[in-house]
């Protein structure tokens, strides 16, 4: 594999030498990359610079601003043509109004009919036009309107006209017919060469395809309305993978972003709008390859096929994040056709109300709002704020606490928005029920995990309790948590059926006064299809899985994961293997049950924010580079983020609050 560079310049290049031109452009380069104590390691063949700036002149002819006008041809009196749109947008994002130009006009022009036409503009007739190109003259720094009109002449001209896209184009296609298709390729177009290169590039015109690691485009017109309809329809080159499009946001040609309101593509362009042109018109060649942000780009593309650490990370945080390249790290990422086959399979066992999700598993009310479209519309919680938020997001019909609180007087002032239901297990927490003014009760009865719960002989006298004084006992409840972990299938199942045996006994005792009869409540994930006594399970791990869950014989699959950037790469030791450490670490990661697990080596040790990983494959890693882990329990891991964010194969498809979170 060899590395390739190939600048594709922009016009007024007629009647240069092209080896001073190619030389010009690498020297500004490498001034860049001094400045950061960089070099250009590339070999000069490995350069390639096809120059078409005399053929462009000859095939354009541009002798006078008026043939500017005329390039669009035939339909040009039914609309303004392609040159005048474009120059419109440009004057008016240079800042100068309407009424400045309408102040331009000649007064002495002899067809007043055409001066009533081009007051405010509307017309977008040429005489406005040069009116708006002369005020720039003399008040755009460094700009010149002739030479404007003169550069939308060029590419409106080689949009439009085959007879000379397609010479062009040969041009710039020899110098990838010198790439092998194995290559490592980086292609730089300044202005118009920006656009010739995407057209190129996009249009799948080459001999052979060529892996671009990064087309970088600088100040370049193809976030201009006319240019952008052009070329539509706009597409991310498939062969491109990194694309960068820098400007100076006072050079009046590159007059757009190529963001998602004016180049709208998929994987969305990184535009990096901090460039500091210092040439006179801010749009020259040498003031783009001097920048830093530039420089080190098209390094780090030749050298490792990626992006800048640092230019990456910059990308990440953005408030419409597309891909997952796009986040700030370390956050939750859950994998769309693994949750959506972890609720199917789930439903194929305990459908409806049989299942009672527990939300403490996602505390988010956006996928309690998933799981009652599947019509699990009664859910169980842990946390008085979590039935809070399932009241606030309208998921209302049957809300259980299912653990014990003293802080019934919140649940309540609930009480005529939803039908909640409080776990007790004592004369206190029913006291606190009464006074707090719940409604619903369930007993919660010791099934054999040393936490919550009362002796089975102890229901009957608390539900009789609590009926006196009014409330409704719905039944019982009753957590086997023990035995959520026992790896062997019938043992779990002989084990259950011991345990569920003293929640039966309470179930008979205690009965039920709602309309469903008496509640058996209790189960898991890890016992969903194994406890048969219970009518409703409450599980909700699931839905999203960790590596402690996925150790048993169970029909889901972890779908969440945390994303994490590798930020340090140290070499092997005689004390330690080659490692990587990435930025997730305790803050990030619930770490009762052990470390979280990576599929790219083992896991060292984890810290307060970092994680160290020994990879199977260390050359292949390098700070900036993404890491997935797999959390060892997913409830605590969710409750240290504010959202998770739902993707498919990457692509963001939507954030998931974690809204549930506090108490």
């Amino acid at each position: 594999m060899a590395t390739k560079l190939i600048f594709i310049h922009g016009r007024n290049q007629q009647g240069k030498d092209p080896a001073q031109l190619r030389e010009h452009w690498i020297s500004s380069l490498r001034e860049g990359l001094a400045g950061i104590g960089r070099t250009l390691d590339i070999a000069d063949a490995d350069i390639h610079f096809p120059y078409f700036g005399d053929l462009l002149h000859d095939l354009t002819n541009e002798d006078s601003l008026e043939e500017a006008e005329d390039v669009i041809g035939d339909d040009g009196e039914a609309s303004p043509s392609f040159s005048r749109e474009v120059l419109g947008e440009m004057l008016d994002e240079a800042g100068v109004s309407a009424e400045d130009i309408d102040a331009e006009i000649d007064p002495e022009t002899e067809d007043a009919e055409a001066i009533a036409e081009v007051q405010g503009g509307g017309a977008l007739t040429w005489e406005w036009v040069q009116a708006g190109l002369s005020i720039i003259d003399r008040f755009v720094p460094g700009a010149s309107g002739a030479s404007l009109a003169y550069a939308t002449n060029d590419v409106a001209a080689y949009l439009n006209d085959a007879d000379v896209s397609g010479p062009i184009d040969d041009v710039v296609a020899a110098a990838f017919a010198q790439c092998d298709a194995d290559d490592r390729v980086v292609v730089v177009g300044h202005s118009l060469g920006s656009v010739i290169g995407y057209k190129v590039l996009s249009e799948g015109g080459l001999d052979h395809a060529v892996d671009v690691a990064a087309f970088v485009t600088i100040g370049s017109p193809l976030g201009v309305r006319a240019i952008r309809n052009a070329v539509a329809p706009i597409v991310h080159p498939p062969t491109v993978g990194t694309w960068l499009n820098a400007f100076d946001q006072r050079d009046v040609v590159a007059l757009f972003p190529l963001d998602e309101d004016n180049f709208p593509v998929t994987p969305p362009i990184i535009n990096h709008a901090e460039v500091d042109n210092p040439t006179p018109n801010h749009h020259r060649i040498e003031g783009y390859l001097t920048d830093p942000t530039v420089a080190l780009t098209i390094r780090e593309a030749l050298t490792s096929g990626s992006l800048p650490p640092v230019l990456a990370r910059r990308r990440a945080g953005r408030a419409d994040p597309e891909t997952i390249e796009d986040l700030r790290t370390p956050c939750l990422i859950v994998d769309e056709s693994v949750f959506e086959a972890n609720c199917a399979a789930m439903d194929s066992k305990r459908s409806g109300l049989t299942l009672r999700p527990h939300v403490k598993a996602f505390k988010s009310t956006a996928i309690a709002t998933r799981l009652a479209g599947d019509n699990h519309t009664a859910f169980c919680a842990a946390t008085v704020r979590e039935i809070e938020g399932l009241v606030a997001a309208g998921l209302t019909d049957d809300l259980l606490l299912a653990n014990e609180t003293l802080d019934t007087a919140r649940l309540g002032a609930l009480a005529d928005k939803a039908r909640i239901t409080v776990a007790v297990d004592s004369d206190d927490t029913l006291d606190a029920a009464i006074l707090g003014g719940v409604r619903s009760v369930l007993i919660d009865v010791d099934v054999g995990l040393p936490r919550c719960g009362c002796s089975p002989e102890e229901a009957p006298r608390l539900a009789e309790r609590a009926r006196a004084a009014g409330l409704e006992v719905r039944g019982v409840m009753g957590y086997e948590g023990h035995l959520m972990m026992v790896e062997d299938r019938a043992s779990r199942i002989r084990k259950v059926e011991r345990s569920m045996a003293i929640l039966l006994e309470a179930a008979d005792r205690v009965g039920g006064d709602g309309p469903e009869g008496t509640i058996i409540s209790g189960g898991g994930t890890g016992t969903f299809d194994t406890n048969t006594w219970v009518n409703e399970i409450q599980a909700g791990s699931y839905t999203l899985m960790d590596t402690h869950y996925d150790s048993l014989d169970l029909p889901f699959q972890i779908a969440l994961e945390v994303l994490a950037t590798v930020i340090s790469v140290s070499p092997a030791t005689d004390r330690l293997p080659a490692r990587i450490i990435v930025d997730a670490g305790l803050k990030s990661l619930g770490m009762d049950h052990g470390n979280p697990s990576w599929s790219g080596g083992s896991v060292l040790f984890c810290s307060d924010e970092h994680v160290t990983l020994a990879p199977d494959h260390p050359s292949a890693w390098r700070v900036g580079d993404r890491v997935r882990l797999h959390t060892a329990h997913v409830d605590p891991t969710v409750a240290k983020h504010d959202a998770m964010w739902l993707h498919d194969g990457g692509r963001i498809i939507d954030r998931w609050a974690v809204d549930l979170r506090q108490w």
